[in-house]
């Protein structure tokens, strides 16, 4: 498992999502999320936008958000 200091922090860009397509996700701005410290996160995609928490774990063996 990894922790915020090695590197979760910053702006992450919205590769892909099950129900949106590209031009869905880039609507307005390029589909983001940003890891802050405490455990928070801003994001946009489409039109959509908000913070929320995030909790750092392991997914299939792997570091997952």
């Amino acid at each position: 498992m990894f922790e915020p200091e090695s590197g979760i922090i910053g702006r992450r860009w919205t590769e892909s999502m099950t129900l949106w397509g590209r031009e869905s996700i880039d609507a307005g701005v390029c589909g983001f999320s940003e890891f802050g410290d405490r455990n928070r996160d801003s994001f946009q995609f489409g039109h959509a936008r908000g913070t929320t928490q995030y909790r750092i774990g392991q997914r299939d063996g792997k570091p997952a958000v």
